[in-house]
């Protein structure tokens, strides 16, 4: 099971993202802070996705 919380400030860019994942007896807990809009875009263009595609999870 995995659960992202995606957060930002007002009229700003993307600026956290905290994820939890449970896998089998592991726990992993992420907390990502800062500007990552360039980010986000750098691993789609690597993966060769579109972003319609990212965000529809294929």
């Amino acid at each position: 099971m995995d659960v992202i919380y995606i957060k930002e400030k007002a009229g700003s860019h993307l600026n956290e993202i905290f994820v939890v994942s449970l896998e089998d007896d592991r726990l992993s807990i992420v907390d990502v802070k800062g500007d990552l809009e360039k980010v986000i875009q750098e691993v789609i263009r690597d993966k060769g996705m579109s972003f319609n595609d990212a965000v529809a999870g294929r």
